[in-house]
């Protein structure tokens, strides 16, 4: 997908779930790059069941990000069973503020989480 494409699906998203704010400045950029990082890196491990940009812009930042504005400002963060990094990587974008730590059991998981 290309990127203006993507930017114009995400805003509509984003809107749609009042989680605007988080889609602002060099974020847009930042939720660009993990997406296509997230789908190449899907197509050698079974990441996530989600394998295309708007499934991972609903069901994966969109989601993640639904709880973003409720969280304390410099909140530390344990996100147990994090898997593909679901909401760890997007709740790093949205809030640079958190202290987020990723846990899961898959060790290959976990290292793509920590790239």
């Amino acid at each position: 997908m290309e990127k203006q494409e993507f930017f114009e699906i995400s805003e509509k998203v984003y809107a749609a779930n009042c989680i605007s704010e988080f889609w602002q400045g060099e974020k847009r950029e930042l939720f660009y790059e993990l997406c296509n990082l997230m789908l190449e890196q899907n197509k050698v491990m079974n990441l996530s069941a989600i394998r295309d940009e708007v499934g991972v812009i609903c069901r994966h930042f969109a989601d993640s990000l639904t709880i973003a504005k409720h969280i304390p400002e410099g909140a530390t963060i344990l996100d147990v069973g994090s898997g593909g990094g679901m909401p760890t990587l997007p709740l790093a974008i949205a809030r640079p503020d958190m202290k987020i730590t990723s846990l899961d059991s898959t060790a290959k998981k976990m290292a793509y989480v920590l790239a």
